[in-house]
């Protein structure tokens, strides 16, 4: 099992190895307590970002989901605690 974890910082997926690569699908996992929404874009400076996850606070059944990895550049909608993504 890998694991990349991603703030609000943009990651240039094509800078990754597999599985973290654009076309993969990946589990996301929030261990906050707060809610979590991650984005994809074409563009490093998310000119139109797109919600790949809304993940819910940790402990509840919203906090792991399967996303794929649809767009280039991948990050957290705001600064806070950083979203696992594991993959094999």
């Amino acid at each position: 099992m890998r694991v990349l974890e991603i703030n609000n910082t943009a990651i240039d997926l094509a800078d990754q190895d597999a599985p973290f690569q654009t076309g993969n699908t990946v589990v996301a996992l929030n261990g906050s307590a707060e809610q979590r929404v991650v984005q994809g874009s074409d563009d490093e400076a998310f000119t139109s970002p797109v919600t790949l996850a809304t993940l819910a606070a940790a402990g509840t059944a919203g906090a792991v989901q399967a996303i794929e990895l649809a767009y280039q550049y991948i990050r957290t909608s705001a600064a806070s605690d950083p979203v696992s993504l594991l993959g094999n």
